[in-house]
């Protein structure tokens, strides 16, 4: 069990940990930067127009790659809506969690939150009773998420988080070419429970991914 005080308090953390590194804030950025991140090639530092209309910008903040911090968040998330799914969506909760995505661009990060907010909607549909209710919340949900999409299209056009066409050719073309090589090394030396569920070690994705010229 967890507060929703105690999740909160997580994804505000990790949301000012992506703004004070990103806007270089002072002593805590240096701070943040020497106790967890090793490798700090890849932190982005700008300022607020940069932070929100940014093809290339990408926050982790205190957890570093900006993957992971999505991956993190979207587990933390999901025990979230688990632990509390006889109660309404805590909204400050939402907005902060939404937040934390946005900024760390990541586009699978993305999808799987829409799927948890999808299997969120899908399970309060399945549980209600009243059809009226559950007409207007789906009709509520799906203004909103348009009102967000045009948004973001109209001021934002840059951003790293609705750049699909780039997230298609570019990230998930040199993901796919690394699973193949994977899976021809699997087969190659029939290693079957590696190919099924992977062998949970990451240099081997280093090599292929050099191999493909990346």
């Amino acid at each position: 069990y967890m507060s929703e005080w105690a999740i909160f308090a997580i994804f505000l953390t990790v949301l000012l940990s992506q703004i004070v590194i990103t806007l270089n804030i002072e002593p805590f950025a240096s701070l943040i930067k020497d106790i967890y991140i090793e490798d700090q090639d890849d932190i982005y530092v700008g300022d607020i127009a940069d932070m929100v209309n940014s093809a290339y910008y990408r926050a982790g903040g205190f957890l570093g790659n900006a993957n992971q911090c999505a991956k993190f968040c979207n587990l933390i998330f999901a025990m979230y809506l688990t632990l509390f799914d006889h109660k309404k969506i805590n909204i400050p909760i939402f907005i902060t969690y939404l937040s934390i995505i946005v900024l760390a661009g990541s586009r699978t990060g993305m999808i799987v939150s829409l799927a948890l907010v999808s299997i969120y909607v899908y399970q309060k549909i399945k549980k209600s009773k009243k059809n009226t209710n559950t007409i207007m919340f789906i009709i509520t949900i799906s203004i909103i998420a348009f009102g967000i999409q045009y948004f973001l299209s109209s001021y934002f056009y840059n951003m790293r988080i609705i750049n699909i066409e780039d997230g298609i050719e570019n990230s998930l073309y040199s993901k796919t070419n690394a699973l193949n090589f994977y899976y021809d090394y699997t087969l190659y030396n029939e290693e079957w429970g590696h190919y099924f569920i992977g062998n949970f070690y990451s240099s081997l994705s280093n090599v292929f991914m050099q191999n493909n010229l990346i």
